[in-house]
């Protein structure tokens, strides 16, 4: 058949193992969602904040959001709030701000090169590294972080925050491997 003259929605997909049930193409290949597919840039060149979010937006619930090797310029947080979600990123370098509540959520792999200055009260600088849940009254629970490496960065994790005179985050079962 010519590509695109059946959209991937209306051919089915059978794993062909014992009790393996039928689905779409469409559905199988959206289990992943690579960010390039929505026109993240892999050099880090050029800001890919929009991209990844229209990923994000994209992904189902449970899915896994992969960043092929490269590096990625983010330059506002990615907002994964209340979705259950892997994120799959051996070989890929960036700094990653998630907010929101966040719920069953994995990261594997990652490199994550901060700017090596003394902390600011900006959170979102690249010093802070990875930064789970920046929202207040905000909930982290069953988070891993798994095989990321920190280099140059103050402060490599931050899963909590919070402000006076407002709630901050309740953060449990939050694992760091690796």
């Amino acid at each position: 058949t010519a590509l695109g003259t059946v959209d991937a929605s209306n051919v089915s997909y059978n794993e062909g193992g014992v009790g393996a049930v039928n689905t779409s193409v469409q559905s199988k290949l959206q289990e992943s969602i690579s960010v390039l597919d929505f026109g993240a840039d892999p050099t880090g060149a050029t800001d890919s904040t929009v991209a990844i979010n229209a990923g994000v937006g994209a992904l189902p619930a449970g899915g896994t959001l992969l960043f092929p090797v490269g590096t990625y310029s983010i330059s506002s947080p990615i907002i994964f709030d209340g979705k259950n979600a892997t994120v799959s990123a051996y070989g890929a370098n960036f700094t990653l701000v998630v907010k929101g509540t966040i719920t069953n959520f994995t990261v594997l792999g990652g490199s994550i090169t901060g700017d090596n200055n003394a902390a600011r009260p900006d959170s979102s600088t690249a010093q802070i590294g990875w930064l789970i849940g920046d929202a207040a009254g905000a909930t982290i629970n069953n988070v891993t972080i798994r095989d990321v490496k920190v280099s140059q960065a103050n402060v490599g994790f931050k899963a909590s925050y919070g402000t006076v005179g407002i709630a901050g985050i309740i953060a449990y079962n939050v694992r760091f491997i690796n």
